[in-house]
């Protein structure tokens, strides 16, 4: 019998963080980061939620083949990084509400020097009543549309094979509309939330912020939160490796 497949949408990948927590990091690394972590004080996770950490990372290296990774991610100043090279499916693309399926648009920037490599670029002009300092011409794909071609790409490729989504996302303000539109597609395959609801509060305001919360809990879609720091990915990968049974 054929198990089932873990197909992981990541959406605002930039240099690979989460994916290279997910299958790439180095046990010997992650420790020696921790331990650099606690002695410059910085946040970190326990050494028992660390080793979690490392058994977690092991048992989604050994069954590297029941996931399908897919990349998104609009910037192309941080294409190169190998770690692209090792998902399944990459697509420079941003992915927000537009009233086209796909549209030329802007990633904004908001650091006073231009850093083209800087996350936390949106397609939202504004941020926290600040305006862009700075913008490149991207490609923008609306959620439903994206999501549907994903969902067809998927089942052409995966015949007759059970799938689960789970959605990473940090698109910097985009996640509520992309997190409706997976429910409505997916259906109760997709259950599974990592990232942060940071942006949207920030973007969007209080409102949406309680709107999207009451959303996930209406709809049972377990969300972790997972993002570059490392206090966040024990119980991240622990949600993503109980996938697996």
């Amino acid at each position: 019998m054929t198990k089932k497949k873990i197909v992981v949408i990541d959406i605002g990948t930039h240099k690979c963080q989460e994916f290279l927590a997910m299958f790439h990091t180095n046990p010997f690394v992650l420790f020696a980061r921790v331990t650099a972590h606690k002695i410059f004080r910085l946040p970190s996770p326990t050494f028992k939620e660390t080793f979690s950490m490392i058994s977690s990372q092991k048992i989604l290296k050994q069954n590297r083949d029941r996931f399908f990774t897919i990349l998104t991610e609009p910037n192309t100043n941080v294409l190169s990084h190998p770690l692209y090279n090792k998902a399944d499916q990459v697509f420079c693309l941003a992915v927000g509400k537009t009233s086209k399926n796909i549209k030329l648009s802007n990633l904004y920037f908001h650091s006073v020097q231009i850093d083209l490599d800087e996350q936390g670029s949106s397609i939202f002009e504004e941020k926290q009543g600040k305006k862009s300092t700075f913008s490149l011409p991207i490609t923008q794909v609306d959620p439903e549309y994206y999501l549907n071609f994903i969902k067809q790409n998927i089942e052409h490729k995966f015949p007759n094979i059970d799938y689960e989504i789970v959605l990473r996302m940090n698109c910097e303000g985009s996640e509520y509309d992309v997190i409706q539109e997976a429910k409505k597609i997916f259906g109760a395959q997709f259950s599974l939330f990592l990232g942060s609801l940071d942006d949207v509060l920030k973007y969007h305001g209080q409102d949406v912020y309680n709107q999207m919360e009451k959303f996930l809990e209406d709809n049972r879609i377990d969300f972790r939160v997972f993002n570059t720091i490392l206090t966040s990915h024990a119980e991240a990968l622990k949600a993503l490796v109980s996938k697996l049974h």
